[in-house]
């Protein structure tokens, strides 16, 4: 789970940079890249926040379930 969280944050996070660096160059695609970098970043921000939220949840049942 750490591994498909750490790829949904860095896959995008490269595709922004080089598009940023596209768009500073000047070299073709670089709005293409940028923007694809931030659509992937938010939709791997959703999914991992959803998995997060899941796995919290699962944490605090079994809290609840050691206390009784």
């Amino acid at each position: 789970m750490k591994k498909r969280i750490t790829l949904l944050t860095a896959i995008p996070s490269i595709l922004i940079l080089a598009g940023a660096l596209f768009k500073l160059q000047h070299y073709p695609y670089g709005d293409l890249l940028f923007w694809t970098g931030i659509f992937t970043n938010l939709i791997g921000s959703a999914i991992a926040i959803t998995l997060l939220t899941k796995r919290v949840k699962e944490l605090e049942t079994q809290i609840q379930n050691n206390q009784k």
